[in-house]
């Protein structure tokens, strides 16, 4: 099983007094082991410039790009390692869930 993100786009930046947050929307595919079949999934992935860039145990930034990089595969984590339609069912819930959560706050 290979899991590739083929695009990401920028969806909405909210900053003000009380919040600093950035919306993604994620694209990609997830494709069996002989690449003969293949998801598709998309899902909104926060990042929370006050917190997510910031590294405490360094005591500086973090580079944007793979602090979004890094939150977007942690959230692809969750499929496994194997081409289970039943964890891929459960993956795509989850995808969809992110993009209804993100719509009740547009």
């Amino acid at each position: 099983m290979e899991i590739k993100i083929t695009k990401k786009e920028k969806l909405l930046e909210i900053s003000n007094c009380w919040i600093a947050n950035d919306y993604w929307l994620i694209h990609g595919r997830i494709y069996n082991d002989e690449h003969t079949a293949f998801y598709r999934f998309k899902f909104v992935q926060i990042i929370d410039r006050a917190d997510d860039l910031w590294d405490s145990d360094a005591g500086k930034d973090r580079d944007y790009k793979e602090v979004l990089e890094e939150l977007a595969w942690c959230f692809c984590d969750q499929i496994g390692d194997k081409f289970d339609t039943g964890k891929i069912s459960s993956f795509i819930d989850a995808c969809n869930d992110t993009i209804r959560n993100f719509w009740k706050i547009r």
